[in-house]
């Protein structure tokens, strides 16, 4: 910012200064208010269905999102009966955007995981079984 030395100088700068912050804080409520839209769950519904739209694997969208949307929501619900605070509800509820979010967009990884904790069970089962049998 350049030095202003005359009077109608000092005004112009107010005057282009005043009218900067006015579009700023006009950009801010707009983003503000589409935060606030995009965050409604009803909007968070569609949107996990309009992602899963996409032709070429749909059934694979959407079943990561099926699973990514029931996992936020047990999330949710755990979180909300722990906190037993006015916050809970806006924690529960970014804890659940968020689990939705990466388990629709790394369904590979989350199924790995849960073929692997899958295995890991039904290995310690066979285990179990054998040490019965071997007991009886």
């Amino acid at each position: 910012m350049e030095k202003v030395e005359t009077l109608a100088g000092l005004k112009a700068t107010i005057e282009a200064l005043e009218a900067r912050q006015e579009e700023q804080s006009m950009q801010l409520r707009y983003q503000a208010d589409l935060s606030y839209e995009s965050l409604k769950p009803v909007n968070l519904i569609k949107s996990v269905f309009s992602n899963s739209s996409a032709p070429s694997s749909r059934s694979g969208n959407l079943l990561s999102n099926s699973v990514g949307l029931s996992a936020g929501y047990i999330a949710k619900i755990v979180i909300e009966g722990a906190m037993k605070r006015p916050l809970s509800r806006l924690v529960g509820n970014a804890v659940m955007f968020g689990i939705q979010t990466i388990i629709a967009k790394n369904p590979n990884t989350i199924r790995n995981i849960g073929t692997g904790l899958f295995s890991l069970l039904r290995r310690s089962r066979k285990e179990t079984q054998t040490e019965l049998n071997l007991n009886n």
